[in-house]
């Protein structure tokens, strides 16, 4: 016959303090209420059925579960003193709290939650055999040294572009820019210095090594566009990296050697963090020694007029990495890129060599070139953006005062100028405003920040830029 234990409420009160307390097969703890209960020195342990409601259970030996455990929007804290072993028999919690002042707490097997993860104290080890998943609800709180999950934490977000996301807890934001990537799931391992699983090595050989943290990143869509990829870490999982010549790295899932670089990101030493654009996800990492066996290609590209007007567009690398071919992009506007032409690579040499190609119509005002390295495997990086600029001395006349000026500009234009368009970019490319010329006279104010902006003019040969300065 089942038994039920009834756990009532007691107001400003903890109930009864077992040193162990163990619900039997056929067994039923039911607590009511915003119950509050301890267990000391033993453990928890369940083979019948706990509805643990809004309770919240302090348990400061192990917790065995063999049942099955109903945690609602209830917090388990875990304040041992010695390790504390978890077994969850998949169980769902809402919160769980670390205050382990001893070597920490164990999971010993996999376990998922939907609340809040609180470190105060103290790891939680989920070893690299078990793995505990967070819910798109689910929240990290307090992760520093000494204090943070070791082993494989979880996710799975809907990234639509239309906000950066923060995976919580995992040290990643992703920010779309406005591209739809359905479910993006993160796997994170840190912190057991257990090779081939939360670091690698490129070249063993040469000693080239991550920080001991990977994150396994996949996207239910492919960006088509590089998307911003940024990682943080702790202090806790260098790994003896020196950090100085560290780039972002990934790795393909074509096997655990021969990780290929992507281009270098900004690495801020302080808050241990890097930023990457990408198109590609995979496992990353941040590893040591760009020039050894983990290093991207080194590429110099550039752009320049020749006499005739043409663009002659140059690229050389040191070395190549499972380099399939070159796509060349060329753009108007810095935003909008398309197909110029492609050259084959060299696959993986440690030869140096030089490519070249030649633009014979560049437009008026600005071209924007870029180069897209296609991988063996499908993956792919874009170069820095270069340019450059076409005048003609039949263009239309187009004069700009005052300039510099505080944000407002007269324009005094050539009739073949009316009803064309004019763009307004920043010094990177970056889009402030649009609109149709209709007079040959007018005023324009920009309420924008001090610094370099071009006024883009749609013309029927093509762009023209004209330059102008906005002083505070």
């Amino acid at each position: 016959m089942k038994k039920e234990l009834l756990v009532p409420i007691f107001l400003s009160a903890i109930l009864p303090v077992f040193s162990q307390l163990y619900i039997s097969n056929g067994e039923v703890l039911s607590t009511t209420g915003n119950v509050i209960f301890s267990v000391r020195e033993d453990s928890l342990k369940n083979d019948g059925v706990v509805f643990l409601n809004a309770g919240q259970i302090y348990v400061s030996g192990h917790l065995v579960n063999g049942g099955t455990i109903n945690a609602s929007t209830s917090n388990i804290t875990f304040d041992g003193s010695n390790l504390q072993k978890v077994k969850s028999n998949g169980t769902t919690y809402h919160d769980l709290t670390v205050n382990n002042v001893g070597v920490g707490v164990e999971l010993q097997d996999n376990a998922s939650m939907n609340g809040e993860l609180t470190f105060l104290s103290g790891i939680l080890n989920t070893t690299s055999a078990n793995a505990l998943t967070l819910s798109p609800s689910a929240n990290v709180v307090g992760e520093a040294n000494g204090k943070y999950v070791k082993g494989a934490l979880e996710t799975i977000q809907n990234v639509d572009g239309t906000t950066p996301i923060s995976f919580s807890g995992m040290g990643v934001i992703i920010d779309a820019a406005g591209q739809n990537l359905g479910d993006v799931t993160i796997s994170r391992k840190a912190g057991l210095n257990e090779l081939n699983y939360s670091y690698f090595y490129g070249n063993a050989a040469t000693g080239n090594k991550t920080i001991d943290r990977v994150w396994d990143i996949h996207a239910q869509n492919t960006p088509i566009t590089p998307v911003s990829l940024t990682l943080s870490w702790l202090s806790d999982d260098n790994n003896g990296v020196n950090l100085a010549s560290s780039q972002t790295i990934y790795h393909p899932t074509n096997g655990l050697t021969n990780w290929l670089g992507a281009s270098l990101p900004f690495l801020n030493n302080t808050s241990l963090s890097t930023n990457i654009n990408t198109n590609h996800f995979s496992k990353w990492s941040v590893a040591d020694n760009i020039d050894g066996a983990l290093a991207t290609v080194n590429l110099a590209f550039s752009a320049r007029l020749n006499g005739a007007k043409q663009t002659i567009i140059e690229w050389s690398t040191e070395k190549e990495i499972n380099c399939a071919y070159y796509i060349l992009e060329r753009s108007l506007d810095n935003n909008h890129f398309e197909f110029f032409s492609q050259v084959a690579g060299n696959g993986t040499t440690d030869v140096p060599h030089s490519y070249r190609d030649l633009d014979k119509n560049p437009a008026l005002g600005f071209t924007y070139y870029r180069l897209k390295q296609v991988d063996l495997d499908g993956a792919f990086h874009y170069s820095p953006i270069v340019n450059v600029f076409l005048e003609n001395d039949f263009a239309p006349i187009i004069s700009i005062f005052p300039n510099p000026s505080n944000g407002h500009f007269s324009l005094e234009l050539s009739p073949n100028l009316t009803r064309k368009r004019l763009t307004v970019t920043d010094a990177i490319g970056r889009e402030i405003m649009r609109m149709k010329i209709e007079e040959t006279s007018f005023d324009m104010e920009l309420k924008v920040a001090a610094g370099v902006y071009f006024l883009n003019f749609s013309t029927d040969d093509g762009i023209i830029s004209k330059k102008i300065v906005i002083q505070e």
